[in-house]
């Protein structure tokens, strides 16, 4: 690397020093390591000024990499060399990644075609050529990253209307269930004056209740784990208020369509043929 890696990918020295131009150019066998690296080859002593042996070369290690924490756990360890030390020991014929950064925002566009016009001059590339080597910019990451969670956010949509269609065909089930064993109860209610309407509505009530009630359970476990998940990650919990409402009204939402049929089933039955009903 150059010295310049350090503040284009936002590593900050937390221990000793960043690597320098005069490293470069003496082809000093120096290295900086990151916290991960540190703690695996040095977990009980100071890993300034010690040596890392790599293929029969050791390499001083004069700075460590400021621990910054990563939400996605611990990554692979690895150290940084000068540029020119690497090209000593192992060759110029080498794929290399040249880190490049705007002066600001507004600039971003314009130095990003300014590197690809600079790299196809170097590499000499014809007009109307593509290009023999790649610019991946923090927008195209960005674009890769949107691009893959539209196809996650897909799939989470799929499982959950499956999952909403079991738990819907579920609860008609116990609905219908309870209407058979209910029989005698309704022919009671019909023959004291309740109503098909009346009917209809009871049981269309007891449709939502039950599917709120396994709404709420799953929010408050919702909750919990995602709450437990941002505990284990060093992230700030949060109540998402505006989803839990929206996942009770899918519950009332699933509870009408699925308890209808049930309680049309309930609201049709013979009060005379009921009451004979054992």
């Amino acid at each position: 690397v150059t010295p310049d890696i350090f503040e284009a990918q936002n590593k900050p020295i937390g221990e000793g020093r960043t690597l320098t131009q005069s490293d470069l150019d003496v082809d000093r066998l120096a290295c900086v390591i990151d916290p991960n690296m540190a703690k695996a080859l040095f977990p009980h002593s100071d890993p300034l000024g010690r040596d890392v042996n790599i293929n029969g070369i050791g390499y001083r290690v004069v700075g460590v990499i400021k621990d910054q924490g990563n939400v996605l756990g611990e990554g692979n360890p690895y150290l940084m060399i000068p540029l020119t030390t690497f090209f000593a020991r192992y060759g110029h014929r080498r794929s290399l990644d040249i880190y490049v950064q705007a002066g600001s925002q507004k600039l971003f566009n314009a130095a990003e075609e300014q590197v690809e016009g600079i790299l196809r001059t170097i590499r000499q590339v014809p007009p109307g050529k593509p290009n023999d080597f790649e610019v991946i910019s923090n927008a195209s990451l960005i674009d890769q990253f949107n691009h893959i969670t539209r196809y996650v956010r897909l799939g989470a949509i799929v499982v959950s209307a499956i999952a909403l269609l079991a738990a819907g065909v579920g609860i008609m089930n116990i609905m219908l269930v309870g209407v058979t064993e209910r029989t005698r109860e309704i022919g009671v209610r019909k023959s004291i004056g309740a109503t098909k309407h009346n009917i209809l509505i009871q049981f269309l009530l007891e449709a939502i209740v039950l599917c709120e009630l396994g709404g709420v359970v799953g929010v408050l476990l919702g909750i919990l784990g995602g709450n437990l998940a941002a505990l284990a990650l060093h992230m700030k919990a949060a109540f998402p208020l505006d989803w839990a409402i929206i996942g009770l009204v899918v519950c009332s939402l699933v509870g009408v369509t699925f308890g209808v049929y049930p309680a049309y089933k309930a609201a049709s039955v013979d009060p005379i043929e009921s009451l004979r009903y054992e």
